[in-house]
């Protein structure tokens, strides 16, 4: 059975879209056939709110939509999704995550209208968007690297030029005449790929944001208050859960609520435990390909270049070297970066092989770079480091206050060692460790049993963590003593501060 052809239409606000879909909608179907279905969110918000210019909460607006698109499917009748779809997750929310009860070939309409020409459309419409709201969606859809393309589950994308043509039916005429031949020649171009469980685009997208934010983030915790602060400044209140909801949450926040499955996101943990991600040493085991039945559902359209099996394992071979050994570079000075990373792992089968140095750089830039994995002007002479790998920001830069603590007071000379080359890897890491408080010294250990003491009580050692991020914060601190324990004689009332000390902003006792 032929899927059914439905259409995605692509472009920012006042780009053409509406009236392009008013002209194709007659031509999906034949006289006597129900005539295709076309949903605009616009549409939507005045069915739900009784005014197309409510907004309204998202959710809701995307629930009636993917219904009426379930509905019309199950009818084999062709949709027409007017919107503006000006970024990749919006796409992937329709095209590969949206289960469907019929297989669905969809047809993406990119409408290249120019910037200037779409705000000189917008400001001549009887509800204009805001200025800015265009300009942001037109950018998106000019990213190089996230702009629209076949392998988020578009069979073809058909280019149209409005102010190109004084008729559009005669254009969407041709461009349906030519779109069975177009397909055939892609799906053949394809035959030849090893497909695998992460081929689809949806599936691939998800586990490399996932191994980003888990470089960054371990586990995912608040082991401290700054590590609280930083992860609350993405996703307020905090999760909870096991790893993958949590994932889940942050991935639906930061990406896109298409990436927000914690059950796919299980098997994604399981296959990176499986592979060797999670472990410190590294790895010299081959890259397993994930079996396809791990895939949400069929692939649909096109794939990207990491969709066939061998692109997949030597970029993953990289990725699964760079968390292990972070700053990888020769030892010889001028000696070429990129030889040495695949001389490093040209034992492991599916790596690069030795001269595919153009290749290896070719990858670095399409997946490391607009994957968030390095930033785009770093100075790859260093090698490369995929977050923090081990710890986060905050607990590295504890780290390195307790390294010069151990090197400056015991002067130890293998703690002065590794305080300079955690100086050297911290700043090609973008992590400043300069101008930090000293919060800890060494001396003997407590002489208070922690066990013992009350939970709210400073020796506790969750709460002396918090207030050292108090004083490298530069927080005024009020420490008062239990009422009714013990003292010594001339010692201060139960306030520990002076009588001109302004107000604190912290208290503990």
């Amino acid at each position: 059975m032929a899927p059914l052809r439905c259409h995605l239409l692509i472009g920012q606000p006042a780009s053409g879209k509406t009236t392009l879909a008013k002209a194709l909608a007659p031509l999906l179907t034949e006289p006597g056939e129900p005539p295709a279905v076309l949903l605009s969110t616009d549409a939507i918000r005045a069915e739900l709110f009784g005014d197309a210019a409510v907004q309204g909460p998202w959710v809701d607006i995307q629930q009636w939509l993917h219904q009426r698109i379930q509905e019309a499917v199950a009818a084999g009748i062709p949709v027409i999704v007017d919107a503006t779809h000006a970024r990749r997750a919006w796409r992937l929310a329709i095209t590969q995550a949206l289960p469907l009860p019929a297989p669905v070939e969809w047809i993406g309409w990119w409408l290249c209208t120019d910037l200037p020409t779409s705000l000189a459309w917008n400001s001549r419409r009887q509800r204009a968007v805001p200025v800015p709201v265009i300009q942001e969606m037109a950018a998106a859809l000019a990213d190089p690297h996230f702009g629209p393309c076949r392998a988020e589950g578009l069979a073809a994308i058909c280019a149209v030029v409005p102010t190109h043509h004084d008729e559009l039916t005669p254009v969407l005429q041709a461009e349906l005449a030519a779109l069975d031949r177009r397909i055939r020649g892609a799906t053949n171009r394809e035959r030849k790929l090893q497909r695998h469980g992460y081929s689809r685009l949806l599936d691939l997208e998800r586990l490399l944001h996932l191994i980003k934010l888990l470089s960054t983030w371990p586990d995912l915790e608040a082991l401290d208050p700054a590590s609280a602060e930083a992860l609350e400044a993405i996703l307020s209140p905090l999760p909870e859960g096991d790893l993958a909801a949590r994932a889940a949450a942050f991935l639906g926040r930061l990406h896109g609520q298409c990436f927000a499955d914690a059950a796919a996101i299980r098997g994604d943990l399981a296959w990176l435990e499986a592979n060797g991600f999670c472990s410190a040493m590294p790895s010299a085991a081959p890259i397993q390909l994930a079996p396809l039945a791990w895939a949400a559902g069929p692939v649909h359209g096109g794939l990207p270049p990491m969709g066939d099996g061998p692109v997949f394992l030597r970029v993953m071979t990289l990725l699964r070297h760079l968390l292990q050994v972070p700053f990888d570079r020769p030892a010889e000075h001028g000696a070429n970066l990129h030889q040495h990373l695949i001389s490093a792992t040209e034992f492991i089968a599916g790596a690069y092989l030795p001269g595919e140095t153009a290749t290896l750089r070719k990858d670095l830039e399409k997946v490391l770079t607009p994957y968030g994995f390095r930033n785009r002007h770093d100075n790859v002479r260093h090698g490369y480091c995929l977050g923090t790998a081990v710890l986060s920001p905050p607990r590295l830069r504890e780290l390195h206050n307790v390294v010069r603590q151990a090197a400056g007071r015991l002067a130890d000379p293998a703690a002065q060692a590794l305080l300079a080359e955690l100086d050297e890897r911290l700043g090609w890491a973008g992590i400043s460790a300069n101008g930090l408080a000293p919060v800890r010294s060494y001396a003997r250990h407590a002489v208070v049993d922690t066990a013992l003491v009350r939970r709210d009580s400073l020796a506790v050692p969750r709460r002396a963590e918090a207030i050292e991020a108090a004083i490298v914060a530069h927080r005024r601190v009020l420490l008062e003593r239990y009422p009714g324990v013990g003292s010594f004689a001339g010692s201060a009332d139960h306030r520990c501060r002076g009588p001109d000390t302004p107000p604190p902003e912290l208290v503990w006792q």
